[in-house]
């Protein structure tokens, strides 16, 4: 048994494996486009484009549910590979109809052609519930909701500066008017 073996250092490792994260402070990227702010920043009667026919799945994990996910997995003894996802499925379509809805704005969702990654992508949690006692819980629209909030405090704090905000990637978010 070598000394630089995982069984060695079994105690040390833990390996959860996250899904489709977002939330405040994180890029929201869906197959590569950026559906959060193409929403905030789209005029009601405006356009949104989808790649492919907008049926694919997907499932998204709200920031707050999967750190504590890990903070779980960090105090258990568990010490094999875990998901930690959301298992609320849902197309790409029903995604924009939803970020629509908190919005409050009607947009036209035109379908082009893209990059589509799979099918379907979603997240079994059956062993982080065995292993873990818990699985997360909060609602897809709510993680959305605040999201969402996020991002248009972004936007609107951008304009107020005369800032671009094509998007709001990890290079221009900012925390209390500073860069970080």
């Amino acid at each position: 048994n070598s000394p630089f073996s995982y069984k060695s250092w079994a105690d040390a490792v833990k390996a959860g494996r996250t899904i489709s994260t977002s939330g405040p402070i994180l890029d929201f990227y869906v197959d590569g486009k950026h559906i959060g702010d193409t929403i905030q920043m789209g005029n009601d009667g405006g356009t949104i484009e989808i790649w492919g026919d907008g049926k694919q799945t997907r499932s998204f994990l709200c920031i707050d549910e999967c750190i504590e996910g890990i903070r779980r997995l960090m105090e258990s003894d568990f010490e094999g590979p875990i998901n930690i996802g959301s298992e609320e499925m849902v197309t790409i379509n029903q995604l924009a109809e939803i970020i629509m809805k908190i919005a409050k704005k009607r947009l036209w969702i035109r379908h082009i052609p893209g990059p589509l990654g799979v099918r379907g992508r979603n997240s079994n949690n059956r062993l982080i519930l065995d292993k873990l006692q818990w699985k997360p819980s909060q609602a897809l629209e709510a993680g959305l909701t605040k999201t969402y909030f996020w991002i248009k405090e972004q936007i609107t704090v951008a304009k107020r500066r005369g800032i671009k905000h094509d998007h709001y990637g990890s290079q221009q978010i900012k925390r209390n008017g500073e860069a970080f």
